[in-house]
């Protein structure tokens, strides 16, 4: 098939790395998005979707010096972003409603506490449960 264009030749300083907890941060994500109830019967994403996004290589490119533990929790995040971006999809745009809508975003705020000491709602749904994850993770 011809190319519709010839692709110029880039030019980079430096040499694309790759970080060496690749594959912890996959393991690993896997089983945090199956936890969250992000995988099978969530109605947006079975394992096979999330290996074949394949967060971890991209965040393992984007991140290629942090440690084992910091790669999985920066792969957890977009995982988690990215599941957001498709649950919203599915269950508000696709159906056009609104209310629900807002409704579902204004809670979100409700697992960010500014004092770790505020108590969080139980999560509706995975969403909720990944960010009230993630969030007890990443602020202390």
């Amino acid at each position: 098939m011809t190319q519709p264009f010839e692709l110029p030749h880039f030019y980079m300083p430096y040499p694309a790395r790759l970080n060496p907890h690749l594959d912890e941060a996959r393991a690993h994500t896997v089983e945090w998005a199956r936890g969250m109830g992000m995988l099978e019967g969530s109605g947006i994403w079975e394992q096979s979707d999330l290996d074949a996004h394949d967060y971890g290589l991209l965040c393992a490119y984007t991140h290629p010096d942090c440690d084992g533990p910091a790669l999985s929790l920066i792969t957890d995040w977009y995982v988690w972003v990215f599941f957001f971006d498709d649950h919203f999809l599915e269950t508000f745009k696709r159906t056009q409603d609104r209310d629900g809508g807002k409704a579902y975003l204004d809670r979100l705020p409700l697992f960010m506490p500014l004092d770790l000491s505020t108590p969080v709602p139980e999560p509706e749904n995975p969403v909720e449960a990944g960010l009230a994850d993630l969030w007890a993770r990443t602020v202390p």
